[in-house]
């Protein structure tokens, strides 16, 4: 050491020997870990936030009533004003025949659309709610399908309009009514309590 570090050194206190090295706490280490830790999860739970924001809301479906599916399919099953085509009688045909089956099938325990009309004509006899002259005009409208259906047998779009419409009354007639229920249902038990009173009271 030259002179001048050794009077430099010499000038300090005693005891003293320079800069030493700064021990970091380890409580500084765990701050620092939480403080990560916390930083993560924040950005995480944005991420998710973001896309559930984002993300389109499920709404909750009721169930369709069948007999208004049925007629709702009804409703947009007109025949179209280029009616006179072939393939185009045989698609309207299938269509307004079966849509009748599947109404028949849903008031009736018949299996309607597996059956052929061989085989449906009986049980429409014995089961279809209408009079017997009803029930023979769909029958016939049955038929008239089919052979439009299978033989291409010509139809004219005024006819179809008419079936149409035959069928609509059909099916609305096939759907169950709603029973109603009136005060004298719901209170049978009470009425016939009240009834014995009045008798007691006598």
């Amino acid at each position: 050491m030259s002179s001048n570090g050794q009077n430099l050194a010499a000038g300090l206190p005693h005891d003293i020997r320079g800069l030493l090295p700064y021990q970091t706490p380890w409580w500084h280490f765990a701050l620092a870990g939480l403080g990560a830790i916390l930083v993560a999860g924040l950005v995480a739970w944005g991420i998710w936030y973001l896309l559930k924001k984002r993300r389109p809301k499920i709404r909750e479906e009721r169930p369709v009533d069948p007999w208004d599916a049925l007629e709702s399919r009804l409703g947009g099953m007109l025949p179209p004003g280029d009616f006179t085509r072939g393939p185009v009688q045989e698609n309207y045909f299938y269509s307004l025949s079966l849509l009748l089956r599947e109404a028949v099938e849903l008031r009736t325990a018949v299996r309607a659309t597996d059956l052929t009309l061989y085989e449906l004509k009986g049980p429409l006899r014995r089961s279809l709610p209408f009079k017997q002259e009803e029930v023979e005009l769909l029958i016939s409208f049955l038929e008239r399908a089919d052979m439009v259906k299978f033989a291409g047998a010509p139809s004219q779009r005024e006819e179809a309009l008419g079936d149409h419409s035959r069928v609509e009354a059909w099916v609305r007639e096939l759907r169950p009514r709603p029973e109603p229920v009136g005060p004298a249902d719901s209170g049978g038990p009470a009425s016939a309590v009240d009834s014995s009173r009045g008798r007691g009271e006598s």
